[in-house]
């Protein structure tokens, strides 16, 4: 029961939905959690039915108000004098929409959308980590087709591998299974362009 786990404790959300568009899902970032986010990093969203999942692949970083104006000081000299400056910013993440979790079943296949604040978590531990690109105990990179659907580029990719790169390490060190499983998605989403993702993932994990 991975997921139900993941999805228990509603003070461990990093954010909540704040947009929805076709295949993308926006989530402003809580200002306690942003130093735990980054291009790569995979959300998983609990809503009512089904449980969307997707990477996350940018990150806008601005002020709810206006413009900001240059303090010319060191992060310990701006939250020393404005100890609330974190709540006067947003940061949106923009997630990809690739899987579902319905019951405690993954599957790399969007499904129905979220509804704006439904809570937002971050997937990190092993356990989390192998259920997504694990599902069935062996290697499924099968998101990643919707990911370069939506214009993922090969350096959005070793984002994501080096994010994760312990991980992938511990499981496959030399990254043999990783490359036999990962050809067939890629070569679907974008034959053309195989060897560059390739080459920008095993870059991740030397």
């Amino acid at each position: 029961m991975v997921w139900a786990s993941l999805f228990a404790v509603k003070e461990n959300a990093i954010g909540e939905v704040a947009c929805v568009r076709a295949g993308e899902i926006d989530i402003f970032v809580y200002p306690e959690h942003y130093s735990e986010i980054r291009v790569g990093s995979i959300i998983a969203i609990n809503s009512d039915q089904v449980k969307p999942v997707g990477l996350a692949v940018n990150i806008a970083h601005e002020p709810r108000h206006g413009s900001i104006h240059p303090l010319r000081k060191g992060r310990e000299e701006i939250l020393r004098e404005y100890p609330d400056i974190d709540y006067q910013h947003r940061l949106v993440l923009t997630v990809v929409y690739s899987s579902h979790v319905k019951g405690n079943t993954l599957y790399h296949v969007p499904a129905s959308m979220p509804r704006l604040h439904d809570l937002a978590f971050l997937v990190n531990s092993n356990d989390l980590l192998d259920a997504f690109f694990r599902p069935n105990g062996e290697w499924n990179f099968d998101f990643l087709r919707y990911v370069i659907e939506a214009g993922a580029q090969p350096l959005t990719l070793r984002g994501l591998f080096f994010t994760h790169r312990d991980y992938f390490l511990s499981k496959d060190p030399n990254c043999q299974s990783l490359v036999r499983a990962l050809a067939r998605p890629l070569y679907m989403a974008d034959p053309k362009n195989v060897g560059r993702y390739l080459e920008c993932i095993l870059e991740a994990l030397r």
